[in-house]
């Protein structure tokens, strides 16, 4: 009876975009033939240049699931992903680049939950507020108004 060894996976077919943020981009791919051993995970790394100078790797997904949202990217910048696949003889090659991906330019901040006051003493008062997304951008500032107005008709900056 013939024994036919096991090998690493074949070359994945590159990833294709599946929703895309100003700082994200989800990616999605075809399994790959496993070559007589279980895939265990796949690994996706990307750059923002075709030729992956400079590649990062974003975290293993784990097991036969193919997808994933790669974050904590520039916005209004173009990327190109590639994914392989891994068993236990080890990493097959990296799929071609995919097509690249630009992720959304910046959009203004989301407004912030209203402010509430952190803490009084006769003299002071200390307001507080939970920071908005930045929406692809840092948050450079917060303007606080105060007023005896309830309305904000007449208001201090």
């Amino acid at each position: 009876k013939a024994v036919t060894k096991a090998h690493i996976p074949n070359k994945c077919l590159p990833p294709m975009m599946t929703a895309v943020g100003p700082t994200f981009v989800s990616i999605s791919w075809q399994s790959t033939i496993d070559n007589g051993a279980p895939i265990l995970e796949y690994v996706v790394r990307y750059a923002d240049n075709r030729d992956m100078t400079d590649a990062l790797e974003s975290p293993k997904v784990m097991g036969t699931r193919r997808s994933r949202t790669v974050v904590d990217l520039a916005a209004g910048v173009t990327y190109f992903f590639q994914v392989c696949a891994r068993n236990e003889v080890g990493r097959g090659e990296w799929s071609n680049p995919s097509k690249g991906v630009t992720t959304l330019k910046p959009q203004p901040p989301d407004h912030p939950e209203p402010p509430y006051m952190a803490e009084k003493t006769a003299y002071t008062l200390k307001i507080a507020w939970t920071a908005p997304n930045g929406n692809g951008s840092p948050i450079e500032g917060f303007n606080l108004k105060f007023s005896h107005d309830p309305e904000m008709k007449e208001y201090r900056l």
